[in-house]
């Protein structure tokens, strides 16, 4: 047995170990389509079986991978008669600055008037808030130190 003192060794033999294990987790797609199936959550099928079986639950595809499904254009158009687009768009703008209209970063800060400021203008003072500080620290206070009374002495 060989003992290794080597971690740069350790290292190499447990990346070999790894790509051994990957390799046996691997085997042919359910479908017989020729390509490998994970069995790590795919039900024994391939990427594109699995994929395509996501999209059609109802019923087992003929198709093979090489084969261009055949599609009528009603079949790919929504209700409004427009083709679906194969690709999801972001339509989503990046928000600006309410003050100086600079681009944000992605966790902007939002101040408690509901807008949305940069570093420079999320002080209240900088941007000229509505929001009533004095009367949400006053209600503050009230709720949690509550007003508390003694009974009146009576006199002997």
């Amino acid at each position: 047995m060989l003992k290794l003192k080597s971690t740069l060794a350790v290292g190499c033999l447990a990346s070999v170990e790894m790509k051994h294990n990957v390799d046996e987790q691997q085997e042919e797609c359910l479908r017989k389509c020729g390509s490998k199936a994970s069995k790590n959550g795919t039900n024994g099928l391939c990427l594109n079986c699995y994929q395509q079986s996501l999209k059609n639950p109802s019923g087992d595809i003929q198709q093979k991978h090489g084969d261009k499904p055949k599609s009528s254009k009603s079949q790919n158009a929504d209700s409004n008669g427009r083709p679906e687009s194969s690709s999801p768009t972001c339509s989503t703008k990046r928000k600006r600055c309410e003050q100086c209209k600079v681009k944000l970063p992605l966790i902007p800060m939002e101040c408690r008037c509901g807008k949305v400021f940069c570093k420079l203008h999320r002080y209240a003072a900088e941007h000229k808030c509505t929001f009533d500080y004095r009367k949400m620290a006053a209600k503050e206070i009230a709720r949690n130190n509550p007003k508390v009374e003694a009974e009146k002495l009576r006199k002997i």
